[in-house]
């Protein structure tokens, strides 16, 4: 569908676009007549990345001044790039400048031409939403833009230009070619769009403190700013979340949104009012305390007393809902929590060590000269660090190990972690205590309590159920009456959020969605890749999405799709401008792919023919992840590498034993994975010959 959107002012998509990092902007010709001051401040903003077609000394020189304090926390230093970006090494996080001209370098025609194309190759790989294109009066666009454009890559390109030429241009532009993307036209000057962008941005988005309740030794409670603790080019709360004040204040229910109420049983996890209205169900209202005892005994001795505090949780049972729950309560009594994101990342306790390190000398240069100083010099607030199961599962050992590093280091932490229903072989000693162990079973006292507790909730939406709806429920939906499969917590969000009885199992909804509501080919491997990774709990990066079969990128048309698709519980996650797709639950991922096999005629249009049973269905989808050539890029590793440590790792005792009956496809897999992961990763020298060492005999 072609089309030209036009307003005559910022468009209000994009500003939230650009804090979040999914917008990059291109100065393809500097407007006339704008201060150079101002133009630096735009460019500073927090862009995915800048192109700038052409540069003088002047101007060069004055991107020298363009990090300033507030705006590297968010985006990183700005890395000005002249050379071959392929050359370079950046840093995690950073605002890249790519000069198109070079800045005077000194080059042939065809290191010139080299350099070029790879600074825009950049610009593809990215992925990147929203492109903003800085031009002169009217709108002339670059001319390598068209040739940079295909169905992998179609942001919406926004123009600005005040001149009935510059509308005639970007008009012409969209209609010359049938695949070209859509084109927001902003129908004011160039100076004044830029303007307003630096001046609405300030405004709406201003630099926050980062303000934590830290508990001193006294047992009262100081509030510690945060803000220059984080290193800005390798930033720990890229993978963490940190509970921050304002995060503690009380909600009351009738506060709490329907929005935000549904998106909690979505499985989102964007903000903590949820939690801070305590609609989490607590089966046991002990849990916390046990988690306050175990901090209770850090607070006393130090570090020596660190634990490993483990959720032991059925899949889908809500040990994920319950670790945020008993982490925020953690946080009211003052002992700082991080929560690791929902993210493929491998955690890492050096880099936390420092972190810690670097908050509790400025919790007590910012405690000051208070009483009892000494005795504040010598406690040191204890953490709690949260991991859900995806981090380290099938890896408790090195659970283990991290937990001894920050032992080491002297730094007081409780690590609390989310494992599944059978307790680890490494937690079978006195540094690993289990709190609480979830599960999909409810006596009749039970689902009452349960429904009064959400018919708190409901009332304030005219949406409360009977006592007996609620008894009735689980007598429905019991897991006696869910053909063997645990997934009643699942069952009650599909039933809270779509507002209507429900019939038949969770099976059957996911894949008459699955079958009914997905119109090609693409979308329904798309769906398949996202839920074979969410049944090892993990998400499925955007940039890793299979190819789409129309002029559409496949992300936006899974955007588009997403509400007709609730029942799959399709859900997006962020993280610092990268886009994720997963499955609220990993039990859908597992409940399409079996539904999948038992449908021979779709499963084999879709290439999955040979599958033998479902088990080998989700074996054969995870391959089509492991082995695609994008898994050898940077960005990609920690992805690459978990198919190693854990999901293709064939051994009994930590391995995934469902593939063991497979483990000639398994190394088959591994061989097929990119050369240049095989080649480069220590990680794959190391564990390639693992699966080897045990066999079937």
């Amino acid at each position: 569908m072609l089309q030209i959107i036009k307003s005559e002012n910022v468009p209000n998509s994009f500003l939230p676009a650009l804090n979040g990092r999914e917008v990059s902007l291109w100065i393809h010709r500097t407007p006339d007549g704008v201060d150079v001051a101002e133009l630096v401040d735009f460019i500073g903003l927090p862009w995915r990345d800048v192109f700038i077609s052409e540069t003088d000394k002047a101007f060069r020189d004055a991107l020298s001044a363009i990090d300033k304090p507030d705006m590297v926390r968010k985006r990183g230093y700005a890395q000005i790039i002249r050379s071959d970006p392929s050359l370079l090494s950046l840093p995690p996080r950073a605002l890249p400048i790519y000069l198109l001209d070079g800045g005077e370098a000194q080059e042939s025609n065809f290191d010139k031409t080299l350099r070029r194309f790879a600074m825009l190759g950049g610009l593809r790989r990215s992925g990147v939403r929203q492109l903003l294109v800085i031009s002169d009066e009217d709108a002339t666009l670059p001319p390598e833009l068209a040739d940079l454009l295909d169905v992998q890559f179609r942001p919406i390109i926004t123009q600005v230009s005040e001149t009935q030429s510059g509308e005639q241009i970007a008009e012409s532009w969209v209609q010359s070619d049938a695949t070209r993307p859509t084109v927001q036209f902003v129908k004011i000057a160039p100076i004044d769009f830029i303007h307003a962008v630096v001046r609405d941005y300030a405004k709406i988005y201003p630099f926050e403190s980062t303000v934590v309740r830290f508990r001193n030794v006294d047992s009262s409670m100081s509030l510690i700013d945060l803000s220059e603790v984080d290193d800005a080019e390798r930033p720990i709360l890229r993978s963490y979340d940190l509970i921050q004040e304002r995060d503690l204040a009380p909600v009351a229910p009738q506060d709490l949104s329907e929005a935000e109420f549904i998106e909690f049983f979505e499985g989102g996890q964007g903000s903590w009012r949820p939690w801070a209205a305590e609609l989490p169900w607590l089966q046991d209202r002990s849990v916390p305390s046990k988690l306050k005892r175990l901090l209770g005994e850090l607070d006393s001795v130090g570090s020596p007393e660190n634990k490993i505090a483990f959720i032991a949780s059925e899949p889908g049972a809500g040990g994920t809902t319950l670790a945020r729950a008993i982490a925020l309560e953690a946080a009211r009594a003052g002992y700082p929590t991080l929560v690791a994101k929902s993210i493929p990342f491998t955690p890492e306790a050096l880099p936390l060590v420092g972190f810690l390190t670097r908050a509790h000398h400025v919790a007590l240069e910012q405690a000051g000269s208070e009483a009892n100083s000494e005795a504040r010099t010598l406690y040191e607030t204890p953490w709690v660090i949260v991991f859900d199961r995806a981090h380290f599962d099938r890896r408790e050992g090195e659970l283990r190990h991290f937990l001894n590093e920050l032992t080491r280091s002297g730094r007081p932490a409780i690590l609390l972690a989310v494992t599944g229903p059978t307790k680890p072989l490494e937690f079978y000693d006195s540094v690993a205590k289990e709190v609480a162990t979830p599960t999909h079973f409810l006596d009749s006292k039970d689902a009452e309590a349960l429904g009064r507790h959400l018919n708190i909730f409901l009332k304030n939406y005219d949406k409360a159920r009977a006592p007996e709806a609620w008894s009735q429920f689980y007598n429905d939906h019991g897991v006696d009456h869910m053909h063997g499969v645990a997934a009643f917590w699942v069952t009650l969000s599909f039933w809270l959020r779509m507002s209507r009885d429900i019939s038949g199992s969770v099976q059957d909804w996911v894949y008459a969605a699955f079958k009914e509501q997905t119109d090609s080919e693409a979308v329904r491997l798309a769906l398949i890749e996202i839920a074979a990774l969410s049944s090892e709990r993990l998400p499925l990066n955007e940039a890793l999405l299979p190819a789409s079969d129309n002029q559409w990128p496949l992300a936006l048309r899974l955007e588009d799709q997403r509400r007709s698709l609730a029942a799959l519980g399709l859900m997006t996650v962020k993280a610092d401008g990268e886009r994720y797709w997963g499955l609220a639950h990993d039990i859908l991922g597992r409940l399409l792919l079996n539904a999948l096999f038992y449908d021979f005629e779709t499963r084999s249009e879709l290439g999955f023919g040979s599958a033998r049973d479902p088990e080998h269905l989700r074996f054969l989808a995870l391959k089509r992840v492991a082995v695609k050539p994008a898994m050898a890029e940077i960005r990609h590793r920690a992805l690459a590498e978990q198919f190693l440590t854990t999901i293709f790792k064939i051994d009994p005792d930590h391995g995934a034993r469902a593939f063991a009956g497979m483990w000639r496809e398994v190394l088959d897999a591994f061989d097929e994975m990119p050369k240049l992961f095989r080649d480069s990763s220590r990680v794959f020298r190391h564990h390639e010959l693992l699966p080897v060492s045990w066999t079937p005999r």
